[in-house]
């Protein structure tokens, strides 16, 4: 067993999350090694959070709050700033981690021979509870440009799986100006930055696949911000940025951008086998999705 978790510091972004915070922190808490720390940072929420934070007494759990709003990405990087673990591991407060989740990782860690961090695979949990594992593909692999695996493959690297160096996570921040794919990025720049990495195959994290509207991977944003993203980002390989555009951006695209849909597609690559893939699979579950309005439409 790792003797490394009293390095470990735990950082929870909280927005009005007084329902599922308790379980987030209780999750970090029942770990079979707990964590040296667990800092909760409040970004201004507006509900409960401040209340219940005071009435939380356990030694191990910092409580901050930020006095204006300014995003998870944001929250993320003040409690790393604040953390006084050599290991970063993040939770976000919707989710939580399965009770063997810190020991799994930093033994896997230790056998590699102590990596810049590490990224596990996890449930999905969904309204009625039902749970599914979301990485079932081949793993990715830290010699492969993760933007296929991502993209292309449909497989997560999501933030509450996370276990990184501190340094490292001071060297690489989140995105704080993104409005989304932060954790994408995130991930990419880790993994470009040449540090070796460990992917842990169990899951360890529960994603809550919840309706939350003020979840980020749960928001729907003007199309070009995805797009101005994998315009930018030179870890994005030019095959899953024509894929991903033409599956899950090109109906978004057809009714925000009209013509230039297309001219982006070729910009993109859409010469590519891949993107040709991405836009058959698009134009499919687009043609669904209207199909499904038209069936439930009275006549």
């Amino acid at each position: 067993m790792s003797t490394q978790f009293d390095s470990v510091s735990v950082v929870i972004p909280a927005f009005n999350r007084a329902d599922s915070l308790p379980r987030a922190i209780g999750s970090a808490l029942n770990q079979t090694c707990v964590p040296a720390e667990i800092i909760v940072v409040d970004d201004a929420s507006t509900d409960l959070t401040p209340a219940l934070m005071l009435e939380q007494t356990h030694p191990r759990v910092r409580y901050v709050r930020l006095r204006q709003n300014g995003g998870a990405p944001r929250a993320r990087n003040t409690g790393t700033r604040l953390a006084r673990g050599r290991w970063i591991a993040f939770l976000d407060a919707d989710d939580e981690w399965l009770p063997h989740k810190l020991e799994r990782q930093l033994d896997a860690m230790t056998s590699a021979g102590d990596p810049g961090f590490c990224v596990s695979n996890l449930l999905a949990r969904n309204d009625a509870g039902e749970e599914h594992t979301w990485n079932t593909h081949e793993p990715p692999h830290a010699a492969e440009n993760l933007s296929h695996f991502l993209m292309v493959e449909g497989g997560a690297l999501q933030t509450s799986t996370l276990l990184v160096r501190r340094d490292l996570a001071l060297a690489h921040p989140f995105a704080e100006d993104l409005q989304k794919h932060q954790d994408w990025d995130l991930m990419l720049r880790l993994a470009a930055s040449g540090q070796p990495w460990v992917y842990v195959a169990d899951p360890l994290s529960v994603y809550v696949m919840d309706n939350n509207p003020q979840r980020i991977s749960r928001s729907r944003p003007n199309v070009n911000i995805t797009l101005d993203w994998l315009r930018a980002s030179p870890h994005v390989s030019q095959e899953a940025a024509a894929y991903f555009f033409a599956r899950h951006c090109f109906g978004r695209a057809l009714r925000q951008l009209g013509t230039r849909c297309t001219r982006v597609l070729f910009e993109l690559g859409m010469r590519s086998p891949a993107a040709a893939r991405g836009l058959t699979r698009g134009l499919r579950d687009l043609a669904m999705s209207r199909a499904r309005l038209m069936v439930g439409r009275p006549a």
